[in-house]
């Protein structure tokens, strides 16, 4: 992205303990970094939660 700019993608499969639903979620972090710490990060969510069907 850029010197001071990062982006993580991260993917979550979760079940819903109560009822045994599971889901697949995907989001992406873009961090901005300034004096050698995050100062900011954005979150954006690429896919609404859908069912994991296995």
């Amino acid at each position: 992205m850029s010197d001071d700019r990062f982006a993580v993608r991260f993917a979550f499969d979760e079940t819903h303990l109560p009822t045994g639903r599971r889901e697949s979620t995907v989001k992406m972090s873009i961090c901005t970094v300034a004096g050698g710490r995050i100062v900011r990060e954005e979150v954006y969510y690429l896919d609404g939660p859908q069912a994991v069907t296995r």
